[in-house]
């Protein structure tokens, strides 16, 4: 959602996704699965103490938290994927938009092991905290634009939350056959043709 900003003692720090309505993409050099295996091994191996083997993994304590609370928001310290992976944290503030729905699907497989319940419905929320850079708000520019950056502010206004659609479901008006369209930055790939009976759309 939109956000103003004020300036002042009492300071927060805020991660703001700039977007607009334009075609993006992770680009030729990143492999989707590559991605999803790097992020769950930093979910599954990151350690606020290296030296201690036999701790309970960081992020692997906060899904077994989030079971206890049912809170299903999982807060990823860019300061610990940093260290993890440059890469990845590179990808991260550069791709947004892509890779936290990856990190999102990732997260959320992982807590179904941990739980020990494949057919659990819960969906965990990746919330991207602590980036390594705040920018001011006056300096933020077109370059910024489809990046994850964070800045230091008061919110004094916001407007309300924008629906966005995740799924587009159509249906043959001749065998009543469903088809899920994939919906990408707000664009829907919608089917020319049923795929059941080759009606025209």
């Amino acid at each position: 959602a939109p956000l103003t900003l004020q300036m002042g003692p009492s300071i927060q720090t805020l991660l703001l996704l700039i977007s607009f309505d334009c075609v993006g993409a992770l680009g030729d050099d990143i492999n989707v699965e590559d991605v999803q295996k790097e992020f769950k091994g930093f979910l599954m191996n990151f350690t606020l103490n290296p030296d201690d083997i036999s701790a309970t993994t960081y992020y692997t304590q906060q899904l077994r938290d989030i079971q206890q609370t049912e809170d299903y928001v999982l807060n990823v310290d860019c300061e610990h994927l940093q260290s993890h992976s440059i890469k990845l944290y590179t990808r991260l503030i550069n791709f947004p938009s892509e890779m936290i729905p990856f990190f999102d699907e990732v997260a959320t497989q992982f807590y179904k092991e941990i739980i020990h319940d494949p057919h659990s419905t819960a969906i965990i929320q990746v919330r991207p905290i602590n980036l390594k850079t705040t920018s001011l708000q006056r300096n933020l520019g077109p370059d910024d634009i489809d990046k994850l950056i964070q800045v230091e502010g008061i919110i004094i206004r916001c407007s309300s939350v924008v629906p966005e659609i995740k799924d587009a479901h159509f249906r043959c008006v001749n065998c009543n056959h469903r088809e899920l369209a994939p919906v990408f930055r707000q664009r829907i790939d919608q089917p020319s043709e049923c795929k059941n009976c080759k009606a025209k759309g």
